[in-house]
């Protein structure tokens, strides 16, 4: 084996052979399954710049050995003259590995994120790993070439006083670089992923707080991506920030039917199953992440635009709010001396290009620490934290959607906090609190109340459809009524003016058929939707318990119809 900057040749009793550029072991990697064996090389490209080169085994077998070859000649590495060079380059490989024993041993990670070595925890960043045990943690060089958005920049206090300062009682700041410090927590307190949805104007400085959250990660150009990408790329944008956040901009630019389904699979952290070349099932990629979007309308206006109804589970894994809190500076509530909102706009992005990374660091060093101390005792203390604040934003007898919401919120209360405490972020005890509070609340009356969220949708779908149709396809059962003469078409039922015996106001009641019903429903199940519509008082319920009751109608006798009885000015 070469040493110091000795070139690797072959000694034979005549003459030594020249082979290969400089080349020298550091290590063998395998991963925590003791799989996927890599050889760490030290090597010199033709700029006499020494780089680490990580040799698959597997690539040995590949062709040849051609593959390896090809693998050492892309970042710089050369070969002597002779097919005999590039064999010996092989041979000087193996007999690395027949006296493996005398090199250290390193773990190798496939992705950034969360690695345990028994009781330790270690985050695993391109180029480092935080915390962890005494062997070396490396990553796998594809993963590393390609996971961009965790470079450093400036000093951890000029990005606190340029950036980090300004987001004090600016609650969307707040909530954009609290989503960036939240990731890691979700395999702490076993949470699954989630988003959150900055919507509004063009000019209210959405992409702002998107650059100021990316800045505690990495260079924002690099990290904030585009949701024009398929659902497969972004599913591979997730897989290589595992354990960390993802950070898309322009929300309107995506196919309404593909962000809907990624949103599906970047909550769950489970990538769709693929074949292999053979057709074997591969392992599906598995991650856990955070993700922060940006655009002018939300996922709902989206789908709703394209002719669909938005699943409440999208609503809930994707939780849009408004980017403007109100008080004329569009993002933000404090302006802390600028002249406007885009003055401070334009700086926040201008110093989040200088000073970024450092942040996310330095609070990975703490929570690798408190970890690595006493795992079960700091994840106690964040779900007493993540309880508390449910307890506060979503009262009793609040729907178990709104709960689960606002459990995410909590863990992004919890980071925020956490970071404060240990001078992570300059800000003061309960300013993380309270702007992610403000911003779920926004949240919460964007959606409509505590109440289930499909109960909402029906309401609104239900009501819709009468006033849309009730004019044109209801015949009226009062001969003297003033449209009795005008042509039903697609008759959905009959109507009948009523009037309220102590205000003496008049209302429409309605006679539904059941097909009808149905599409006045949209897709929620017809029993489902007619039982709740009796417990709002939408539908009557007959003497006999029957929602759907037999009724005698004009000219066309007796038949079953769901009676929406009419409502007047002051019910609810």
């Amino acid at each position: 084996m070469s040493t110091g900057h000795q070139q690797p040749r072959r000694t034979t009793n005549r003459k030594q052979s020249f082979f290969c550029s400089f080349l020298r072991p550091l290590g063998l990697a395998r991963t925590t399954k003791g799989s996927d064996y890599a050889l760490l090389f030290e090597m010199k490209n033709p700029d006499q710049t020494r780089v680490q080169f990580l040799l698959r085994l597997e690539d040995l077998q590949l062709a040849g050995g051609e593959v390896a070859r090809i693998e050492f000649a892309r970042r710089g590495g050369f070969f002597g003259t002779g097919i005999r060079a590039r064999q010996l380059f092989q041979d000087f490989i193996n007999a690395i590995l027949k006296h493996s024993k005398n090199i250290s041993r390193l773990l190798l990670a496939d992705r950034t994120g969360w690695l345990r070595q028994g009781s330790r925890w270690a985050y695993v960043l391109p180029d480092t790993a935080i915390g962890g045990g005494s062997e070396k943690i490396i990553m796998q060089q594809a993963t590393t070439s390609e996971a961009q958005g965790y470079e450093e920049s400036g000093n951890h206090a000029g990005w606190k006083q340029q950036v980090g300062g300004l987001c004090i009682n600016n609650s969307r700041l707040i909530l954009a670089v609290s989503v960036a410090l939240s990731s890691p927590f979700l395999a702490v307190v076993k949470q699954e992923g989630g988003g959150v949805g900055i919507i509004g104007g063009s000019s209210e400085g959405k992409t702002t707080a998107l650059h100021v959250g990316a800045s505690v990660v990495g260079m924002p150009g690099n990290a904030i991506r585009t949701l024009d990408a398929t659902k497969n790329a972004l599913e591979g944008a997730a897989a290589l920030c595992n354990d960390g956040t993802l950070f898309l901009d322009e929300q309107g630019m995506a196919v309404p039917d593909a962000l809907a389904a990624a949103v599906y699979t970047l909550a769950s952290g489970q990538g769709r199953g693929r074949a292999d070349q053979r057709g074997d099932l591969r392992a599906s990629r598995k991650f856990l992440a955070n993700f922060i979007t940006t655009g002018e309308i939300g996922i709902e206006a989206m789908l709703k635009g394209i002719g669909k109804r938005p699943a409440a589970g999208q609503m809930l894994r994707l939780a849009d709010i408004p980017a403007s809190p109100g008080g004329g500076h569009g993002l933000f509530e404090t302006l802390h001396g600028f002249a406007s909102g885009a003055a401070l706009s334009d700086h926040l992005r201008l110093a989040s290009s200088q000073y970024h990374g450092t942040p996310f660091r330095a609070f990975l060093e703490v929570l690798a620490r408190d970890l690595n101390k006493d795992s079960d005792q700091l994840r106690k203390a964040f779900l007493g934290e993540i309880k508390a604040f449910v307890d506060e934003v979503a009262p009793s007898g609040s729907d178990g959607q709104v709960v689960r919401v606002a459990a995410r919120f909590g863990l992004l209360a919890a980071a925020g906090e956490y970071a404060a405490r240990h001078g992570v972020v300059p800000w003061p005890e309960g300013e993380a609190s309270w702007g992610i509070r403000e911003c779920f609340n926004a949240w919460l009356q964007r959606r409509g109340g505590h109440g289930p969220l499909e109960v909402k949708t029906l309401l609104e779908t239900f009501e819709g459809w009468l006033q849309i149709n009730g004019e044109a396809r209801f015949t009226p059962m009062d001969g003297n009524h003033r449209d009795a003469a005008r042509p039903v078409i697609n008759r959905a039922g009959f109507r009948r003016v009523v009037a309220s015996v102590p205000s003496d106001e008049t209302g429409m009641e309605y006679f539904i058929f059941p097909a009808a019903f149905k599409e006045a429903i949209g897709a929620a199940e017809p029993r489902w939707a007619a039982r709740v519509l009796v417990e709002r008082g939408w539908l009557s319920v007959h003497k006999n318990g029957d929602i759907c009751q037999l009724r005698k109608l004009p000219g066309i006798g007796t038949c079953r119809i769901y009676h929406a009885p009419a409502r007047f000015g002051d019910d609810d």
